[in-house]
């Protein structure tokens, strides 16, 4: 339970900041709060903590990484049932390269589906996308 945890650090933090205050007010005799710096942390992404701008990139390239490697199997194994695999056996296509040509129509629907599903995340759960989608960073 982080936030628990968080929030149990923050009271662990203010009670040895009160007995540092009070440990150096009877030291020097004065209140040295008014000079003291402050820091804080602050969150660069997602600073409100919100569920939705954490949850919604995380899903998009778990279902891109399951979806072409499952559809590519189911489509080796229909051919081996119906027994249209029986033809490439013959042709002189090596493994390495019936698998590629296999993949090739998926990966181009996965990169479909991977601007589609970033167009939902930014139109229907308003996930803010900072940079480029073409250039690097």
């Amino acid at each position: 339970m982080p936030l628990r945890a968080q929030t149990i650090m923050g009271y662990v933090q203010g009670i040895h900041q009160s007995w540092l205050i009070d440990i150096a007010k009877t030291r020097f005799g004065q209140d040295i709060t008014s000079g003291m710096a402050t820091i804080e942390t602050r969150f660069r992404y997602n600073p409100d903590v919100k569920s939705l701008p954490a949850m919604v990139p995380a899903v998009i390239p778990l279902l891109l990484l399951m979806i072409p490697a499952m559809l590519t199997a189911l489509s080796v194994v229909r051919e081996k049932e119906l027994g249209s695999i029986i033809n490439l056996y013959v042709t002189p296509v090596t493994r390495s390269e019936f698998l590629i040509g296999k993949q090739i129509p998926y990966i181009v629907l996965a990169m479909l589906n991977f601007l589609l599903l970033s167009l939902f995340a930014v139109v229907l759960f308003d996930v803010p996308v900072k940079g480029s989608f073409i250039s690097r960073p």
